[in-house]
């Protein structure tokens, strides 16, 4: 979204909009209220330039004598037709009538909200958004984050049965794949990839796990590994079944937390891998 879009948006809130660092005329203090915008562009590329990734990130800062929720509310409500991908609320009065209308900002994927004076009742009255991921290391426990988690998933569920068999027999492909994955990236980290072994070791791992079809630039096609193993603390977390043939498995990676979802889709009289998620800005294709 453009800046002079948002700009004009939060002049549509009556707020006067000072500059980010404001000096007082001859000592005379600034009015309040008033509210000071930045914003920060950065552009990121890989090594190649192949690629450019511009992310433009906005600070709104509300100064008032008193805290005056009616003023962030008017801020929050000047932002609700932006397309947004976090919005951190840390350290405001935002409360649980706040969070429903954050949560309802179009393309909204990630909320802060430490500090804040929303409850656990006003969380889990937004697990009915699965798109959005609430962000918070203080105000709830892991415990609490992790059953806002669950239910999120099970809004978002179809309203398909469960079939438990045919969930552990795919959690068992999973293992072994993430095994061996484990095993090949160890090996690339000792041989480096001119080894003549690398791709018919990876695309061994393909056939036997793998229904996708590759594509161009990524595993098995395009060689790529992680030192620290792509799959090496994968965590079960939930499953969903799609139709008789096709389920989800939900994982979390233990070390940096990433949520993924394997779609394993029936293929004879066993299970293959046909494709991966990530939940980034809603969940989005990846590759294995």
């Amino acid at each position: 979204m453009k800046r002079s879009t948002i700009l004009a948006r939060l002049a549509e809130t009556g707020i006067r909009q000072e500059a980010e660092k404001v000096v007082p005329a001859n000592g005379a203090p600034v009015p309040l209220p008033y509210h000071v915008v930045r914003a920060d562009e950065v552009e990121d590329g890989d090594d190649l330039g192949r690629v450019r990734i511009k992310t433009l990130t906005w600070a709104v800062a509300l100064f008032t004598k008193n805290k005056d929720f009616a003023l962030e509310r008017k801020i929050l409500a000047a932002l609700q037709g932006c397309k947004l991908d976090l919005l951190t609320l840390n350290r405001t009065r935002l409360d649980d009538a706040g969070l429903l209308q954050a949560a309802s900002i179009p393309k909204l994927s990630h909320i802060q909200m430490d500090h804040t004076a929303i409850t656990y009742e006003g969380l889990l009255a937004i697990a009915g958004n699965n798109y959005i991921k609430p962000v918070a290391h203080v105000q709830f426990t892991q415990e609490q984050m992790e059953h806002f988690s669950q239910l999120q998933r099970e809004k978002a569920k179809k309203p398909v049965q469960l079939d438990e068999q045919a969930a552990s027999e795919c959690r068992n492909v999973l293992s072994a794949f993430f095994a061996e994955m484990t095993e090949w990236e160890q090996y690339m980290e000792q041989v480096w990839f001119e080894d003549a072994e690398a791709v018919p070791r990876l695309l061994a791992i393909w056939e036997k796990y793998v229904s996708e079809k590759p594509r161009p630039g990524y595993r098995p096609l395009g060689l790529s590994y992680s030192a620290q193993g792509t799959y090496k603390g994968e965590q079960f977390l939930d499953a969903e079944q799609i139709t008789r043939n096709k389920l989800y498995i939900y994982t979390r990676e233990e070390n940096i937390g990433f949520d993924r979802r394997f779609l394993m889709k029936r293929v004879g009289e066993g299970w293959r891998i046909d494709g991966l998620q990530e939940r980034l800005n809603g969940w989005q294709r990846t590759e294995l």
